[in-house]
């Protein structure tokens, strides 16, 4: 995964929020820069990025088989399998 702001995380956030008004965060900034750019801010012109995302949906999803579908349909997959405890 990227930590690009724009890039495969907040791509894969959208597919996830099906044109719901959402929230994204990230979960780990971005790197710290070493070297001669060490006393730049390690996100400088990147604000927002970072690794792994948090999204906030506007409403609930109460139906997985809902998110499944979205999920399948924003990855252009006919299939995929699904993981549950229960």
């Amino acid at each position: 995964m990227d930590g690009a702001v724009g890039g495969v995380n907040d791509w894969l956030a959208g597919i996830v929020a099906a044109g719901q008004n959402v929230e994204v965060s990230s979960i780990i900034p971005g790197p710290p820069v070493e070297g001669f750019l060490a006393d730049r801010q390690a996100n400088e012109g990147h604000e927002g990025g970072g690794y792994g995302r948090i999204v906030t949906l506007s409403k609930d999803i109460t139906n997985i088989d809902d998110l499944i579908a979205n999920i399948k349909r924003g990855l252009g997959v006919q299939h995929g399998i699904l993981a549950s405890t229960k």
